[in-house]
C-alpha cells in the first residue's frame, strides 16, 4: 500500500500534500506561510503576518490517512525536530495533534489510538479553533530562522538541487516550473 499511486504520484506524497494544504488554509488569514522544499528538515515555515523581519518557525508536518477503529500512525524515523512546532494531521477527519518534539526523538511512529486510556498522544489533539493561538505561542516561544535556514536541504543531493533550481528559476524566469 505505500507504494501505490495516484496519477503517478505516491499515495504518501498525495496525502501529505493534503496536509500542508490544510494547514496553510487553517492558518492563512493569520499568518505568511511558505512551504518548503524537499528534504529540508521542516515541512513549511510560519511567521505572524505582523512580523517583517526575516524570522520564520519551522513547522513538521506528519501525515497519515484516515483510519479504522479511531488509530493513526505517524512516521517520526527518530528525528530530531526541537526547536520546531511537530504537527500530526488526518486531513479526511479533521484532526490535527501537536506533538512534543523531545518526546517524539524517542519512537519511529507515533500511534495514537483515541479510545484507549493509556495513549499518551491522545491528549495533543488540538481544536481546530484554537490551532491559531496554538501556533502563534510557539511562534512566541521558541528560536526563529531566517527562510533562507528554513529553506535549505539537509542532505548534500538536496542541496544541490536547490542550488539548480535557483538559477533555473534566474536563467529562466520565463518559464514556470512545478
Amino acid at each position: 500500500m505505500e507504494n501505490a499511486k495516484v496519477d503517478g504520484i505516491g499515495i504518501t506524497q498525495t496525502i501529505e500534500k493534503s496536509s500542508l494544504k490544510y494547514l496553510k488554509d487553517l492558518l492563512d488569514n493569520d499568518f505568511d506561510i511558505r512551504i518548503l522544499g524537499e528534504s529540508c528538515k521542516a515541512d513549511m515555515a510560519v511567521k505572524p503576518k505582523n512580523i517583517e523581519n526575516d524570522a520564520w518557525l519551522p513547522v513538521q508536518v506528519k501525515a497519515t490517512k484516515q483510519s479504522s477503529k479511531n488509530r493513526y500512525s505517524f512516521l517520526v524515523r527518530c528525528n530530531d525536530y526541537s526547536n520546531m512546532l511537530l504537527l500530526c494531521v488526518c486531513v479526511q477527519e479533521n484532526r490535527i495533534w501537536d506533538i512534543d518534539p523531545l518526546e517524539a526523538k524517542q519512537y519511529n511512529s507515533i500511534h495514537i489510538t483515541l479510545n484507549c486510556d493509556t495513549n499518551k498522544f491522545k491528549n495533543c489533539l488540538v481544536d481546530i479553533e484554537n490551532l491559531v493561538k496554538l501556533v502563534s505561542d510557539r511562534y512566541n516561544n521558541l528560536p526563529k530562522l531566517t527562510l533562507d535556514d528554513c529553506d535549505t536541504p539537509i542532505g548534500e543531493t538536496g542541496k544541490q538541487e536547490k542550488e539548480y533550481r535557483l538559477k533555473r528559476e534566474t536563467c529562466l524566469p520565463f518559464l514556470k516550473f512545478e
